[in-house]
């Protein structure tokens, strides 16, 4: 038997889990051969510890194993007793438990050596003021602009007023129309120059929503022109001066209202624009009868230094003499002393001599004869200002104005104003603080405008407004909804406020 070389054999039963094809399974009994108790199988076992078959190898490492998480795991015999089986696998962790008392505070450890220097750090606060210096000497006091003493003339009308200053035109307010004559439409609280009327201006007024003026002896009008009251010959409304036909020469004063202008050329008076209530005065009492020409004023075409377009009627002087036409219907402003309508001029009682100006406005006619102020026709709200409520058919002397009267204006709105010695008076309907006395109380005989106490040469008074020059400064005081007082503002005033 010498020579021959004997083998052990040894069979080996685990119980694994195994994989075949990818697919795990459980408790299965794997039998390995071992031919010596050094011998080793070496395999490819997953995370969860399953045994991936395929990959097992005796004496050797497999090469590769299926996943990246696999790890390679050995078995060996050791003798009759049989080798160790597999280890089993990793149980779950369990539960973390709950976290245990903080331990108390060590003691302090020893101080360490400084650190470096640190960065420059920012700048502190600033430190308390200092005494003051010594006084220098005074400086010379501050120049404030003194308010433009240049006006001339000044008109009120409805929610526009105008004027003119040293020769120019100047329109603020509402502008609707084109009235304010700037070439827009843009209401304006500060006075605008007129477009083309920059030099010799003497005479300006404002109506209803039509604006006139002579420049150099000629008479320009623009705003509304439905009834032809610009006398261009059309009804076009304009929002530039336009040229009146046939006054481009001679006009010496100009008068416009709601719907008719009237004008004196070579001492001969002319109206245009609505005939109705016989306005015009060249026997038409039509209202079709639109003249958007000039026409003759019957019997006015010569003497005639005043003249005056009111709402329903109109006023002029010839020859001293006082004479109106148009509708006295209701209140007898054509001061005749009864109620009539009149298409031509009549006399107006009492004043056939010494008349130096009249001022026709709504229902109310205002005139000066002799130096002392007298109205006549609408009385509701005190407007002739005889300290009564009574209409007056016939002129009637105003109250405390008998002497010293240079200007006169009678308003839309059944009021007046005047100047008397150089101070400026207001009477009438109040409602808008026209009177310019700090309140809105009507007065049926005149009261002193705030402020106005001297050197006052103009005097209007508008449907909302009123206005004044005092000094050859121009004030205004009223209702400012479109900038009708000219201050730069929108707000109403019921004392004078200068026109900026």
């Amino acid at each position: 038997m010498g020579g021959i070389k004997r083998y052990k054999w040894l069979l080996i039963v685990l119980t694994l889990s195994v994989a075949f094809g990818g697919v795990a399974y459980a408790g299965y009994n794997v039998a390995i051969i071992a031919s010596s108790p050094s011998d080793q199988w070496h395999a490819c076992v997953s995370n969860t510890g399953v045994v991936r078959v395929s990959t097992m190898r005796l004496n050797s490492y497999p090469a590769t194993c299926p996943r990246s998480t696999d790890t390679v795991r050995s078995w060996n015999a050791s003798g009759p007793s049989g080798v160790n089986g597999l280890d089993g696998t990793d149980g779950q962790d369990g539960a973390t438990g709950p976290s245990g008392p903080s331990g108390p505070t060590g003691p302090a450890g020893p101080t360490g050596p400084n650190g470096p220097t640190g960065p420059q750090g920012a700048t502190g606060p600033t430190g308390p003021t200092g005494r003051d210096g010594v006084t220098g000497p005074t400086g010379p006091p501050a120049t404030v602009p003194a308010p433009s003493a240049d006006w001339s003339q000044i008109s009120a009308g409805t929610e526009t007023t105008c004027g003119i200053k040293s020769g120019a035109a100047f329109c603020w307010g509402i502008n609707d129309y084109g009235q304010l004559g700037n070439g827009t439409y843009l209401d304006s609280a500060l006075p605008v120059p007129v477009l083309g009327l920059s030099a010799g201006v003497t005479d300006i007024v404002v109506g209803r929503s039509s604006t006139c003026a002579i420049k150099l002896g000629s008479a320009f009008c623009w705003g509304l022109n439905h009834v032809g009251q610009l006398g261009d010959g059309t009804t076009t409304n304009r929002a530039v001066p336009t040229a009146v036909s046939n006054m481009s020469n001679d006009v010496t004063q100009i008068s416009a209202a709601g719907y008719a202008t009237c004008a004196i050329k070579l001492g001969a008076a002319f109206c245009w624009g609505s005939g109705g209530d016989g306005r015009i005065g060249d026997g038409s009492g039509n209202y079709n009868a639109l003249r958007k020409t000039p026409v003759a004023v019957t019997n006015m075409s010569s003497d005639v230094t005043q003249i005056s377009a009111g709402e329903a009627h109109s006023c002029a002087i010839k020859a001293g003499g006082a004479y109106c036409w148009g509708s006295g219907l209701y209140y007898g402003q054509l001061g005749q002393g009864w109620l009539a309508v009149q298409n031509t001029p009549v006399a107006v009682s009492n004043m056939s001599s010494d008349v130096t100006q009249i001022s026709a406005g709504s229902f109310l006619t205002c005139a000066i004869k002799s130096g002392g102020a007298y109205c006549w026709g609408a009385n509701y709200s005190g407007g002739v200002g005889d300290a009564t409520n009574t209409d007056r058919y016939a002129p009637v002397l105003v109250q405390g104005m008998s002497a010293d009267v240079t200007s006169i204006n009678a308003g839309a709105t059944n009021s007046a104003c005047a100047v008397k010695s150089g101070l400026g008076y207001c009477w009438g309907t109040n409602a808008y603080a026209t009177l310019g006395d700090g309140n809105l109380r009507d007065r049926n005989y005149p009261a002193l405008v705030s402020g106005m106490n001297t050197g006052v040469s103009r005097i209007s008074v508008g449907v909302r407004q009123a206005c004044a020059i005092k000094l050859g400064v121009a004030y205004c005081w009223g209702q400012n909804f479109y900038g009708e007082l000219g201050n730069e503002t929108w707000t109403d005033s019921r004392l004078p406020v200068l026109v900026h």
